[in-house]
């Protein structure tokens, strides 16, 4: 059937269109046939009417095309406007998308910048944990000896062959660029190592003498030269010790290579001591003491992994305290696990040096010295008759510097003596060789009436050195006098005491000369850091104040302790050792108090070493002194320490007084105030020093010293009520400032907290580090039987976490049942608290259990919340397995939760400016270093709840709500949801302005118009769609 249809569809279609044709035609036959049988009347009307018609259709027309040409010149001026305007838009977005970009970049700079600081204050925070002041004083202490013979000592540098030259003689520069492991410099006491070892150091930098032969050696990868210089007389442990050897090392390497700290932090071989990577991290340790293990295990990670090779230069092997072999072992351990570094060391030939090193390349610098000298010898005689004797005296040195100089200084003062030929050679003959006999000699030789009339100068020396202390010539000059007299005369006011200043000044012309004639030029005076000012009143006690008495070699100080003659000169004035520190204790106050910028530390240093039986009024007047004195002349200096309470009971200088006392260990002062007072006040002075020093964590661990607590036991009433102002710091140690409350209850429960609080701190290390800690609070606990056994008391959470501390419910909360939350103000808002009820216990029952959490109060608001006794349960457990600084922050998830967990079951009760608040608290100042902000707990309101997060977590939601993202957060947007409305309030509070151009009216209008344009050519393109749509249907 379909294939009929298709073949007959042709011939029907034919046949159709031929009826369709024919009945066209008939039909137009049709019309002319009516039109002829109309009369003419009607034709011509009708001939009328078309041709009317075709006028009108005409004049249409013409209308039609005018109104087409002004149409078509409208749109195209009207097209020309829309593209002119498009342009002006798109030059804007142009401009916008070019400031975008500026802004990326800018953003991206600055936050690499900020990655870089971050880095930066890592790597800075361990450099000044590594880094101790005196850690180039030695260094610097020689480094005038060599410019005074630079020149003679280049033979060290001689690069000249043959087996006569100075290199084929001792071989260093060889050592230099081709020699690997150790070069030992070895010689006779006084010989010069010292200077040499710094004229090496000296001209190994960077374009010195022997700077190339490093880089020969080192080639292709850079060199680096690093130093440590051990000296035995010296008052800091650390110049003596393997601590301050290792902490010197890894701090000059981790200076000079600045790769370092990020391959620490990459960590990629999994190789880096831990330790040293915590050190390194935010949140990572913030220790400042390590072990000699700990300390060698980074110097040996970052010599390895350095990008340099090292040359390491060592002074005075033979100087370090405490086990030589050790340090023996260690020098030689360096070289044979590493090819990257070699040492050049020094030391005196004794048998453990000369047993283990003598295999390697060295030299006997008595052996090269000769001209040197000779050379010095020259220089300190020339222009007097004694000139004649430099050679003879270099020879009769045989390389020992030391005997050289003294010489030459007696042959110096004897000509100016008038001494003839005859007693200059003389003098010059009976000199001996061994330098002990040298001094003994020297002594003898002084003016009979030093002898006759001794003065305790190197007595006094003696015993500063022997404490860590340096003493200047002031210092000495004044512990040398007629006590008696010195006492006496001791002024209330000395700034004021003119008669008294000028008795002194006028007595010390000249003194440093006589100091060193009378020490028989044992002693040397040298500059401190400071000079004088332009302007001093009393110029010789402040010359006398900035200059340093120091034994001239450690040989000195050995004569005196070790020979019989040297002992009997230190016994000579008959004062015994703390009669010595008394007059120490004495001079150094005088010099502190007749100087502006004068520091505590000396004469509380000395203070510290007097016995009991030793202490009298007179040191107690004396330190009533120095406190006042410090107080006045800075009235905040308390507020700097290292504290956080103070008694209002006493007055500001009674508490500064009592917490240095603390610090310094000045039993002796403690014990005689203590007798001066009536009871009551002997119970709070002793009750505030247990506090101050139960609080201090240095005092804390180093309890094995019961003195201290043994001498306050006596005095404080466990059950006497004590006032206690509790201070805390919010902002760092520069421009802080602090809040405080007033808090009185029993000593007893003071001293509990203040146990707890360090316990809770510190409870790994509490065995380890202080036995006596079970014994103290054993102690305090039974001192509380038949008191109330359940402390109601806060733990107050200061930036974030970073303070922490318990400490006693204010005296508010005892009339005020909620507990009003401190009085928090802008400087120190950023502060959390927790409610609880601490249980008394003994140090074995002393946990997290021990603990209730009764209500919580977040950062930014003013009341508190209750908790429930499930999330209790929880936060004591969370609390028993960290730290006191680290239990409430992102390191304890479950504490995290818990706190969320309160925050969401009081949400009904907050208002959405609460709930703002809470979750955009302004933290983000300016002194806020990242490992602060990274380690504090944030929250965030998301999808009806408040949600605990780290502070990257919550800088991604800041960043979509400033988007204009809400969605992903809330149901609706800001004009809709009060508590979105509060927080983008306080948010764009802390954005910047939107840039200028973005607030001109002018592209604003071109960008509406611009956007209304094209929403207009739309609707058009829409309706011309539907028109062209709806004829189309027409005609079909």
């Amino acid at each position: 059937m379909p294939l009929l249809v298709l073949f007959l569809f042709p011939s029907l279609l034919l046949v159709l269109m031929h009826h369709i044709s024919r009945r066209a035609g008939e039909d137009d036959i049709t019309r002319r046939n009516d039109f002829k049988a109309l009369s003419d009347g009607q034709k011509d009307i009708i001939s009328q009417v078309l041709g009317r018609l075709q006028i009108v259709s005409t004049d249409v027309q013409l209308e039609i095309r005018a109104s087409q040409t002004v149409v078509m010149t409208h749109l195209a001026a009207q097209d020309a406007s829309a593209q002119q305007s498009e342009s002006r838009v798109m030059r804007r977005f142009d401009a916008l998308d070019v400031v975008t970009k500026d802004a990326a970049r800018a953003n991206h700079g600055l936050t690499s910048h900020l990655q870089y600081q971050g880095k930066e204050s890592l790597k800075h925070r361990l450099l000044d944990a590594l880094a101790f002041p005196e850690m180039t004083e030695r260094r610097n202490m020689i480094e005038g000896r060599v410019d005074d013979f630079g020149e003679t000592y280049q033979w060290i540098f001689s690069s000249q062959g043959g087996s006569d030259s100075w290199e084929g003689r001792h071989g260093f520069v060889k050592w230099l660029h081709t020699g690997t492991k150790i070069f030992w410099i070895n010689g006779k006491p006084g010989s010069g190592k010292s200077t040499l070892m710094d004229f090496i150091y000296q001209n190994l930098q960077p374009h010195g003498l022997g700077f190339a032969h490093l880089e020969k050696w080192a080639a292709p990868r850079p060199v680096r030269l690093l130093s440590f210089w051990f000296f035995r007389p010296a008052t800091s442990v650390l110049l003596k010790s393997l601590q301050g050897f290792w902490r010197s090392l890894c701090f000059q390497i981790l200076d000079s290579d600045r790769t370092l700290v990020d391959k620490i932090q990459q960590d990629a071989g999994h190789s880096v001591p831990e330790a040293l990577k915590s050190c390194l991290q935010i949140q990572g340790s913030h220790t400042q003491t390590w072990t000699d293990a700990e300390l060698k295990s980074w110097f040996i990670y970052l010599v390895t992994h350095s990008g340099y090779d090292y040359c390491l230069l060592v002074d005075g092997l033979d100087e370090v305290t405490g086990n030589r072999q050790a340090l023996l072992d260690i020098v030689q351990e360096i070289v044979q696990n590493s090819e990257k570094i070699k040492i050049c060391c020094s030391s005196r030939p004794e048998a453990p040096f000369a047993r283990l090193l003598q295999g390697y390349p060295s030299l006997r610098l008595q052996d090269f010295n000769f001209d040197d000298i000779k050379e010095h010898c020259r220089k300190r005689l020339d222009g007097t008759r004694a000139v004649v004797y430099a050679d003879p005296i270099a020879r009769r040195a045989e390389g020992v510097f030391l005997w050289a100089y003294l010489v030459t200084e007696d042959l110096r003062t004897a000509v100016n003596q008038g001494d003839t030929e005859e007693d200059l050679k003389l003098r010059l003959e009976e000199c001996p060789v061994g330098m002990n006999e040298l001094f003994t000699l020297l002594l003898e030789r002084q003016d009979k009436f030093y002898a006759k009339y001794p003065k305790p100068y190197l007595h006094l020396l003696d015993v500063a050195t022997k404490k860590n202390e340096q003493a200047s010539v002031l210092e000495l000059f004044i512990a040398s006098e007629d006590q008696d007299k010195v006492r006496s005369c001791f002024p209330v006011n000395l700034e004021k005491d003119v008669d008294y200043l000028a008795a002194l000044t006028n007595s010390a012309v000249d003194f440093e000369a006589n100091l060193v004639a009378r020490c028989a030029g044992l002693v040397e005076c040298t500059y401190r850091g400071r000079g004088l000012p332009d302007i001093v009143p009393y110029e010789n006690l402040a010359r006398m104040r900035v200059l340093e008495v120091r034994f001239i070699h450690r040989s000195a100080q050995d004569f005196l302790i070790e020979s019989e003659s040297g002992r009997a000169l230190l016994h000579s004035c008959s004062i015994s050792e703390q009669e010595a520190l008394k007059r120490l204790t004495t001079a150094s106050a005088l010099s502190f108090l007749s100087d502006d910028y004068g520091s505590l530390k000396s004469p509380l240093h000395f203070a510290t070493y007097l016995r009991e039986e030793s202490w009298t009024a007179f040191e107690t007047s004396i330190a009533d002194n120095l406190f006042s004195a410090e107080h006045h002349r800075d009235p905040f200096k308390f507020d700097y320490l290292d504290h956080e309470m103070t008694c209002p009971q006493l007055s500001p200088v009674e508490n500064l007084s009592f917490y240095v006392a603390m610090w310094y260990d000045m039993t002796a002062y403690l014990a005689s105030k203590l007798t001066e007072y009536e009871p009551t006040k002997a119970s709070t002075v002793a009750g505030i020093s247990m506090c101050y020093y139960i609080n201090n964590r240095r005092g804390y661990f180093r309890m094995a010293k019961v003195d201290f607590i043994g001498v306050l036991q006596p005095y404080p009433c466990h059950a006497r009520t004590l006032t206690l102002q509790c201070k805390f710091r919010v902002l760092p140690v520069r421009d802080w400032d602090t809040s405080h409350y007033v808090t009185a209850g029993p000593l007893w429960q003071h001293l509990y907290l203040a146990l707890a609080t360090t316990w809770f701190r510190y409870f790994s290390d509490l065995g380890r580090e202080s036995p006596e800690v079970s014994t103290v609070f054993d102690f305090i606990f039974s001192s509380c039987k038949g008191e109330e056994l359940d402390l109601e008391c806060r733990i107050l959470l200061i930036a974030g976490g970073r303070w922490t501390r318990i400490v006693p419910a204010p005296d508010d909360d005892k009339d005020d049942a909620d507990g009003a939350v401190l009085n928090r103000t802008d400087t120190w808002g950023d502060v959390c608290e927790f409610k609880i009820r601490m249980a008394v216990r003994g140090f074995a029952e002393m946990s997290g259990s021990s603990v209730d959490f009764l209500q919580y109060s977040p950062r930014g608001l003013d009341r508190f919340f209750d908790i429930e006794n499930s999330i209790n349960k929880t936060l004591r457990m969370a609390f028993d397995r960290y730290r006191l600084q680290r239990a409430f922050t992102v390191h304890n998830p479950a504490a995290m939760e818990c706190v969320t967990a309160i925050l969401n079951g009081h949400l009904d009760d907050m208002s959405s400016s609460e709930v703002a608040k809470v979750v955009c608290f302004q933290d983000d100042e300016p002194w806020e270093v990242p490992y602060d902000r990274d380690e504090r707990i944030r929250f965030i309101f998301s999808k009806g709840r408040i949600h605990g997060t780290s502070c990257g977590e919550w800088e991604e939601w800041e960043k979509r709500l400033k988007a204009g993202i809400f969605d992903h957060d809330f149901e609706t947007d800001p004009e809709h949801d009060p508590i979105l409305s509060e927080i983008m309030t306080r948010l764009r509070s802390r954005w910047p302005k939107e840039p200028e151009w973005a607030e001109s009216d002018t592209d604003s209008d071109e960008v509406a118009f611009f956007l209304a344009a094209l929403s207009a050519l739309s609707d058009d393109e829409d309706a011309a769609s539907s028109a062209q749509n709806g004829r189309t249907d027409d005609d079909n």
